[in-house]
């Protein structure tokens, strides 16, 4: 007799859970959400699913067939760290999308704001642009290195705008020590609008074993609160695309990444070149991940894991996009009334785990 398939799913998120459970209802997969009092292999779960800080990773082989998330991953999530995984493998490819749709970045450690000369003075690079950067004709981005939900991120021309910034910063927190980990990038100036609005695609993926990386079809399209105003880079509302930062009045539209913006195409400042868009998505998203793959001690994808990934691409008025940061856990809430862009990925995703059938929206894009 056939043993019927388990999912242990923790009812922690329940967005996540009410996902699960769509994807998982087709395949006759009973469902448990009360983790068991005692983990071994005679627990029969096939698939396991809870938060990274609830699992007992000393026994994941006990948990089931298949565990979600990755032990080790900070290579490309924490953005100092993916800068530096993104370095060292275009270093040997030449070829590399990878060279043109990560902007170029400089690692800041900064333990307080009064620091920063001596800061510069251990990034080079960085303080040479700036000197070069007197005249304000150049735009810089900040971004720290664990941040999330678009905190700390702020936008400079010159060291002492940045120096205003980071006393500011200081004044607001109660650390008594700062030490502060920071990527600075240049700003990318000429994104391609929508309404007069920057906005972000947000592309999901799920990496399974090691490793494939399907990518999901369906993307978000993030919109800034106002309109793009690149005069007045203080006013982050105008530059910033998170939808934690818009609040309430985020726009969060469907984006087919095989056709475009659902239900609308004409707005945009340039006519869009979907093909192109989508074509260098894939290109870097196996690029990443094949760097990733080439550092062991920042990325250990397993056997028995998968883990979804939330992408935020930039796309500029060349139709050429840029990738700004890699996320994991990622916040499927900000979907919204969208919700069938994640239960479809959550489906195909449980497809190729434990079921069968033709995959609906995901697509490998990586099989190394």
């Amino acid at each position: 007799m056939t043993r019927s398939m388990k999912a242990f799913i923790d009812k922690n998120d329940i967005y996540v859970y009410e996902a699960w459970k769509y994807a998982l209802t087709p395949l006759d997969v009973d469902i448990c959400s009360e983790k068991p009092k005692a983990l071994d292999s005679k627990n029969n779960f096939d698939l396991w699913y809870e938060d990274y800080d609830s699992y007992d990773f000393d026994n994941r082989e006990k948990l089931a067939r298949y565990v979600y998330s990755y032990v080790y991953r900070k290579a490309i999530t924490r953005k100092n760290y993916l800068d530096s995984t993104i370095k060292q493998y275009r270093v040997k490819r030449p070829d590399s999308i990878l060279h043109t749709s990560w902007p170029e970045g400089y690692f800041l450690e900064l333990d307080y704001a009064e620091f920063l000369d001596d800061s510069l003075d251990e990034c080079w690079d960085l303080k040479q642009e700036l000197i070069d950067n007197e005249n304000g004709t150049k735009l810089f981005i900040i971004k720290p290195a664990l941040g999330d939900r678009a905190h700390g991120i702020h936008i400079f021309r010159t060291q002492n705008e940045l120096q205003t910034i980071l006393d500011k910063q200081e004044q607001e927190t109660d650390d008594d020590c700062q030490m502060r980990e920071y990527l600075v990038q240049e700003y990318i100036a000429d994104p391609q609008l929508f309404k007069g609005h920057k906005f972000h695609l947000r592309v999901y993926v799920v990496a399974i074993g090691k490793l494939k990386v399907y990518l999901n079809k369906k993307a978000l399209m993030l919109c800034s609160g106002s309109k793009y105003d690149p005069d007045n880079h203080f006013d982050l509302k105008s530059h910033l695309t998170n939808t934690c930062y818009q609040g309430e009045e985020a726009i969060v539209r469907e984006f087919d990444l095989e056709n475009g913006l659902v239900d609308c195409d004409s707005d945009f400042k340039v006519p869009l070149n979907v093909d192109r868009i989508y074509n260098q998505i894939k290109s870097t998203i196996s690029d990443l991940f094949e760097a990733a793959i080439g550092q062991p001690m920042g990325f250990q994808p397993l056997p028995n894991a998968f883990e979804f990934y939330g992408l935020d691409f930039l796309v500029t008025s060349s139709n050429d996009v840029k990738l700004l940061e890699v996320n994991a856990y990622p916040d499927f809430k900000q979907t919204g009334p969208l919700k069938h862009v994640v239960y479809q990925m959550f489906a195909d995703t449980a497809r190729i785990l434990l079921g069968n059938g033709e995959l609906q929206v995901l697509e490998c894009v990586l099989d190394s």
